[in-house]
């Protein structure tokens, strides 16, 4: 089994598995009151058509691309940008412009300054990329982390709330998105 088609089955998974994902947090919000149709809607998984191909990904540095891996090509060629819930994994085109944004440029600052060891902390913004942000709360993201320039793969890195979690590449990420 090649490694891009195993990034194409776990992405599938996940994508099955979302209406278990929704019911979860319905049953949780809905003995709270809250309309069990509406929040059905609310939290439907969205998923945009797969953009054209590109041979590069951007970083925090506007002036810096990293090559395309295998499983981000992958990713790629699945869907445009994702919305589960409240998490956004953004296509190409929304990369750089939310990478832009005043949120997440304060939310790399605030983890570069005040989180020791941290990957903003460690790494040039040139060797940091955005994979998914959370809607609603400013730091919680996962950054795309190249290591060093000749990494096959970038390792993921989800900040959520006060916790780090690292992961090797996008396929441990996506087991680990699957439980």
């Amino acid at each position: 089994m090649t490694t891009t088609s195993k990034t194409l089955q776990l992405l599938q998974a996940w994508v099955q598995s979302a209406p278990k994902r929704t019911e979860k947090v319905v049953k949780l919000l809905a003995d709270s009151g809250i309309d069990a149709e509406e929040l059905e809607k609310e939290l439907a998984l969205k998923i945009a058509k797969p953009e054209p191909a590109s041979a590069t990904i951007p970083t925090f540095d506007p002036a810096i691309k990293r090559p395309c891996s295998p499983m981000l090509a992958e990713r790629l060629r699945f869907a445009g940008s994702i919305g589960d819930a409240n998490e956004k994994w953004p296509g190409l085109k929304d990369m750089q412009k939310a990478m832009a944004t005043k949120r997440l440029q304060g939310a790399i600052k605030s983890l570069r300054d005040d989180w020791e060891n941290s990957a903003p902390a460690r790494f040039a913004p040139g060797q940091l990329g955005l994979f998914g942000y959370s809607m609603d709360e400013d730091t919680d993201l996962t950054l795309l982390v190249w290591e060093t320039d000749d990494a096959a793969e970038p390792k993921l890195v989800r900040y959520f709330g006060q916790s780090e979690r690292v992961f090797k590449h996008l396929d441990a990420f996506l087991k680990w998105a699957n439980t």
